[in-house]
């Protein structure tokens, strides 16, 4: 929904589902050079597979951003190593939110939902639209 409100195209046919691994991320790759024409950039909900794209595009003689920015919906450490622009503070904030809400529970105690910091950490696997 926020990739059409943006007024990006949504393209089934280039959604690729892999394993969330580095293996699975390289694989990735080898179905998006059977396209006739390689994305301008590739979104990854795991950062290990974001990893894999990157290494990968790399090995193929890919310059990143320049042929294909790359970016991960999780924020793995992995993800800052290699430079890869990266959605953080989802999973560590939820999970410390989680715990503490559990433990009020636990207490007694009510708990009531919570807004979570999501910030996008723009590094260089991103770049202008071609």
């Amino acid at each position: 929904e926020i990739l059409e409100e943006a007024g990006l195209q949504i393209r089934p046919e280039r959604t690729v589902w892999c394993s969330p691994t580095v293996d699975g991320g390289e694989q990735v790759v080898d179905v998006l050079l059977d396209s006739p024409q390689l994305p301008s950039a590739v979104i990854s909900s795991n950062g290990a597979a974001a990893v894999g794209i990157f290494l990968r595009l790399q090995r193929d003689g890919r310059a990143i951003p320049e042929d294909m920015s790359i970016v991960s919906l999780d924020g793995q450490e992995i993800t800052r190593v290699v430079g890869l622009t990266a959605v953080e503070g989802a999973f560590r904030e939820q999970g410390e939110h989680a715990v503490a809400d559990l433990l009020t529970v636990i207490r007694g105690g009510a708990v009531e939902p919570q807004d979570q910091a999501v910030r996008l950490i723009v590094r260089s696997s991103t770049g202008a639209a071609r």
